[in-house]
This record gives C-alpha cells, sequence and structure tokens, in this order.
C-alpha cells in the first residue's frame, strides 16, 4: 500500500527505501494517529525489505523508529484529543499545531536519509505508468487524513466520528 506508493514515487532518490519509509510513516500517522501503530505496521514491511536491499541495521531501524514518532505530531493525533479532552483545550488548534512541525519534521527525516544514503547504490526509477497505478490503487488512503482533518475543521463531525469515519 503506502510503502509501495513511496517506493515508486521516491524509491529513485538515495536513500530511496528509507525515504519513502519516512513517506509512508507520515501518511500513515495522518491515518492512525498514533506513534506504535505507525511503527510496527510500516516497519513490518520496511525493515525486512531494507535489510535484504543492504541498508545499515542502524540506518534502518532509525528510520522506522523516526517515522514513527510523526503519529504523535501529526493529525488526527490520539495523544493530542487526550490531552484536549483532559485539559479543555480545542482539539482543532492543537491538530492545527502539530501540521507545520509535523512536515518539517518529515522534510528534516528525508533529508537526513538522502545525506546519508547518498553512496549507495540507487533503485531504478520506476515508470509513470507504474507511479500512476499505484497513485490509483492508494488515492483513498492519501485522501483520508483530508477527510478526517478537514471534516473536523469544518465542524461536519466531532473528533470521535472523524475516528471512526477513518
Amino acid at each position: 500500500g503506502l510503502f509501495e506508493l513511496g517506493s515508486k514515487w521516491l524509491g529513485h532518490l538515495p536513500g530511496g527505501l528509507g525515504v519513502a519509509t519516512i513517506g509512508a510513516c507520515a501518511i500513515f500517522a495522518a491515518i492512525s494517529g498514533s506513534s506504535v501503530a505507525t511503527a510496527v505496521t510500516i516497519g513490518s514491511m520496511a525493515i525486512p525489505e531494507m535489510l535484504r536491499r543492504g541498508y545499515a541495521r542502524d540506518t534502518v531501524l532509525g528510520a522506522v523508529a523516526a517515522g514513527g514518532t510523526l503519529g504523535i505530531l501529526i493529525p488526527p493525533s490520539i495523544p493530542m484529543i487526550l490531552y484536549g479532552s483532559i485539559t479543555d483545550e480545542s482539539v482543532g488548534k492543537l491538530f492545527l499545531s502539530g501540521v507545520v512541525p509535523g512536515a518539517l519534521l518529515t522534510l528534516l527525516f528525508i533529508l537526513y536519509l538522502v545525506f546519508r544514503c547518498r553512496n549507495m547504490e540507487r533503485q531504478e526509477a520506476a515508470s509513470w505508468q507504474e507511479r500512476i497505478r499505484v497513485l490509483r490503487e492508494n488515492l483513498w488512503g492519501l485522501l483520508l487524513p483530508v477527510l478526517v482533518v478537514g471534516g473536523i475543521y469544518t465542524g461536519l463531525f466531532t473528533p470521535t466520528e472523524a475516528a471512526a469515519i477513518g
């Protein structure tokens, strides 16, 4: 799913599978809202594949661990929902406060992996047909964060209802 999407679109970059792992973690974090679920789900696919392709073990595990942390920052973050309900803070404002730092951290993780893996052999770039095919297959997964967060901000549903819709 998301890991294949990242691999097809970003795999040709230095450290392409690591970059795909971070991208998949960011998208899955925006779907699940959980760091643990993100690390386990993406890691179960990414770790064996990256090790098989010759990535250093510390790089592989670091990429999954770092990408997993995005789950508490990128909306709809479960810890933000809990914090907002406990402290009577606006969950919508908390979500807004996590968007820019989450995107910035994702970009920094990607730049680090590109730099760290600059001397590794690169994967061949996927054809545009392959990229479009995998994009179509994952379109609903990519639109889910927009639907969930957009629905909360527009007032169509509460954070709890958004979780059920997701």
